[in-house]
């Protein structure tokens, strides 16, 4: 009898010594939250052309964007039996060139687009998202695991116009029973760009074959794409950030304290440290002088809502932020300052109102339109005053539902007649990125909608 002998490109794709190439591009920027974008190349086409695409959409992104570019693949064609090595290798080079992040997003060109659909379905616990750059996705987005944006060019000659509008529809047909299902699945149309403006170079001859004539050149067909994709990418991760940091401090409840100290001056220094359980319980926020600088630290918990069965209409925020600080008072104090001291901030109502003012900004104009057109708004109610930290701690920030709004009340403890570095603030406070989810998604369902949701249901 006579063995079977394996086809040479097997072998070959099998082969532990073949591996895809990964070319890193680091961030432009120091600042915003971390993440990174793989991208997947189309057929015949260098990983090396989306490049300038890459570089593009880092220079526009507010986050501190890594971008690996993926190549090398056998025969130039991107392959179920290649791509989870070269997922691997993205990460394992992202990591060693410095990422800590795991936001990783991850986007397919053309055929790529294919490949990374099937692997992303398959492992979409490795994904915070996919992005389709001239694609056509087969499948429903309503049921696709991950958020994913289609994006394709109104003169792609490869993925008809009309294949894009069938998506759309669909999409709008989701939106119906599913408002935030626009910013889960969105389905875009850049206008003047074709199949290969989404990478650059010499085209292989099946794309300058049945590509349309674009409207604008590669430059500024990157200059239109890189925007939309940060739209994507940019606004929960940005406000996701303020909660909790790599560091273990809490962007927000820093900036709380700085509005609570009531001091912008180098001689203070703000600081937070994030903590749980008994740790939490435990800590005091604290004021430590030098000859040079007062350094005032707050102690943050953050606290999420229980969602035992992973339910994805359940909000990924924090159902609050437990912040305590230290009093404008004690700052002043410990600044021994001659000036008055000013007015002390009066609630802990101030400082969600300063956290919704920030999602809102951050938020984009088509979200806040619909938000202030049609949204269920929020409304921030007088603090409910506790007289002892025990009695603080089992408050929880309430969310009071109605047809006509969504009510939220802090509890706040505060020292009073103190006068030394010891008076304390104590605020349940809204998470920018909890105000962000309500913008985007809650706010847009219905009154009896959100009833039967996570949101609605816990702090009553």
């Amino acid at each position: 009898m006579h063995g079977c002998r394996a086809s040479p490109v097997v072998v070959l794709l099998l082969s532990p010594t073949r591996a895809v190439h990964v070319e890193v591009l680091r961030p432009v920027t120091d600042t915003g939250p971390e993440a990174a974008l793989l991208i997947v190349p189309g057929a015949f086409i260098s990983g090396q052309a989306y490049r300038p695409l890459g570089e593009a959409i880092q220079a526009n992104c507010t986050l501190r964007l890594w971008v690996a570019l993926l190549e090398d693949f056998l025969m130039n064609l991107a392959n179920p039996l290649e791509i989870g090595g070269a997922v691997d290798k993205a990460l394992t080079e992202l990591s060693a060139s410095g990422m800590t992040s795991d936001s990783v997003f991850i986007a397919g060109h053309s055929l790529g687009g294919g490949i990374v659909s099937e692997y992303a379905k398959s492992h979409a616990q490795r994904f915070k998202g996919v992005l389709f750059f001239g694609h056509f996705p087969d499948f429903r987005l309503d049921q696709f695991p991950l958020p994913v944006m289609t994006l394709s060019g109104d003169l792609d000659g490869l993925v008809r116009l009309t294949h894009v509008m069938d998506k759309f529809q669909e999409l709008s047909k989701t939106m119906a029973a599913d408002a935030d299902a626009l910013y889960r699945t969105p389905v875009l149309l850049v206008k003047g760009v074709n199949h290969g403006h989404f990478a650059s170079g010499d085209m292989p001859s099946t794309v300058r074959q049945n590509d349309l004539t674009a409207d604008v050149t590669e430059v500024t067909a990157h200059a239109l794409i890189a925007p939309v994709v940060n739209s994507f990418l940019a606004p929960l991760l940005e406000t996701r950030a303020d909660d909790m940091n790599p560091e273990m401090t809490s962007d927000w409840s820093i900036r709380a304290q700085t509005l609570v100290a009531g001091v912008d001056d180098r001689s203070v220094k703000v600081d937070d440290h994030v903590m749980s359980g008994d740790d939490f319980t435990n800590s005091q926020p604290t004021i430590v002088t030098s000859s040079r600088l007062v350094t005032v630290s707050a102690v943050t918990q953050v606290v999420y809502d229980n969602n035992f069965l992973s339910q994805s209409t359940a909000p990924v925020s924090p159902h609050e932020l437990q912040v305590k600080m230290v009093s404008r008072s004690a700052v002043w104090h410990a600044l021994n300052a001659s000036e008055p001291m000013p007015l002390p901030l009066q609630s802990c109502k101030e400082l969600n109102q300063a956290s919704l003012n920030e999602a809102l900004s951050r938020a984009s104009d088509a979200a806040v339109h619909r938000y202030t057109s049609r949204g269920i708004p929020i409304i921030l109610h007088s603090d409910h005053v506790t007289t002892t930290t025990s009695g603080w701690e089992a408050t929880k920030l309430e969310f009071s539902l109605s047809s006509a709004n969504v009510t939220v009340t802090s509890s706040v403890y505060r020292t009073s007649g103190e006068t030394t570095t010891s008076s304390v603030v104590f605020c349940k406070l809204l998470s920018p990125f909890r105000a962000m989810e309500w913008i985007y998604v809650d706010s847009l369902r219905s009154a009896r909608e959100n009833r039967g949701s996570l949101f609605a249901a816990v702090g009553k």
